[in-house]
């Protein structure tokens, strides 16, 4: 049964990437609020990766100190890894551990096919490569202390949208590397679920209507975040957050058809096209591996 008491973090040491602004700020203060010690890394880009400002972490580490937290803000970029190893190194030097790491950090550019391919690569090295980065970078201390991880993903990566065609790129891939990655660790007792939120950051202020805005408050995204770095949070999960509402996506197939090898052809599978879109059976699979063991059980 699960403890429903009040969820804390005391002891726990959290190293969280984009934590200078937004949802990373956001979630930074949530868990000092609740006993965690803080590694905020961020080197205050703007919404697009150019530039760098320092003062941003700064400001979130001076906030959790007024709170009697502790936390130690470096200004770093996620695409580094050597850097963002020596960031972590200095955590670990700091707070004597690392137990758990959010990748939060994320950058946005509007883009339709084709597109400016160098702003799609950039989308890429942050959003993804950071992300790969950081979790690789911790992954020692995930294990000696069996932590948490939460990678940040978005709705783009789950449907796509038109206008974020290399976001949502990212956004997917991280889902991929986490649902990966949940199955290694699941044999060493560290949990990693992705993280699907929507919120009224500086990322998406173009992307919606003033009354979306008003209700994708950042607050209400800061409770599922709390909940998959706790002790009774899952592992491989895909959690949405949203103005209050939470789901849990997953991928499925139909249920399909099969095929003989006389009839093999494109014009059989156009014929059985309406059997194939049906949505009245959906299959989830929780790995690749079961995928392909339950193809030939049909």
């Amino acid at each position: 049964m699960k403890d429903t008491g009040s969820i804390r973090f005391d002891d726990q040491v959290v190293a969280i990437s984009g934590a200078g602004r937004g949802l990373g700020r956001a979630f930074s203060l949530a868990l000092a609020e609740r006993g965690a010690k803080l590694l905020l890394l961020d080197n205050g880009c703007d919404s697009r990766g150019q530039g760098s400002d320092p003062t941003l972490v700064h400001e979130v580490a001076t906030l959790i100190r007024d709170l009697d937290g502790e936390a130690l803000p470096m200004c770093v970029d996620v695409t580094d890894h050597q850097a963002l190893s020596g960031a972590l190194a200095a955590g670990i030097d700091h707070f004597g551990r690392i137990n758990s790491v959010v990748a939060c950090a994320g950058i946005l550019i509007p883009q339709q096919a084709p597109c400016d391919l160098e702003e799609y690569r950039r989308m890429m090295e942050v959003n993804h490569f950071g992300t790969v980065n950081l979790v690789h970078a911790a992954m020692e201390q995930l294990m000696a202390n069996k932590g948490h991880i939460v990678v940040c993903s978005g709705f783009s990566g789950l449907y796509g949208d038109r206008d974020l065609g290399g976001y949502g790129a990212s956004m997917m891939a991280n889902r991929g590397f986490m649902l990966s990655v949940a199955q290694r660790m699941d044999e060493v007792g560290i949990r990693c679920n992705a993280l699907c939120p929507s919120a009224s950051t500086r990322m998406v202020e173009k992307l919606f209507t003033t009354d979306q805005h008003q209700k994708l408050q950042i607050s209400a995204v800061v409770p599922a975040l709390l909940y998959l770095l706790s002790r009774d949070a899952p592992n491989g999960a895909t959690l949405t957050a949203a103005a209050g509402q939470f789901t849990l996506a997953r991928t499925v197939e139909t249920h399909g058809i099969r095929l003989k090898p006389e009839n093999l052809r494109p014009e059989e599978l156009c014929l059985a096209w309406d059997e194939l879109d049906s949505e009245s059976v959906v299959t989830p699979y929780p790995s690749f591996r079961e995928r392909v063991r339950r193809l030939f059980q049909r």
